[in-house]
C-alpha cells in the first residue's frame, strides 16, 4: 500500500505494501 521502490546493486527492488 503506496509503493515503495528501493534501488539496490544490480537492478529495482519494488515492494508493494
Amino acid at each position: 500500500r503506496g509503493g515503495t521502490s528501493i534501488s539496490i546493486p544490480g537492478g529495482e527492488l519494488y515492494l508493494i505494501d
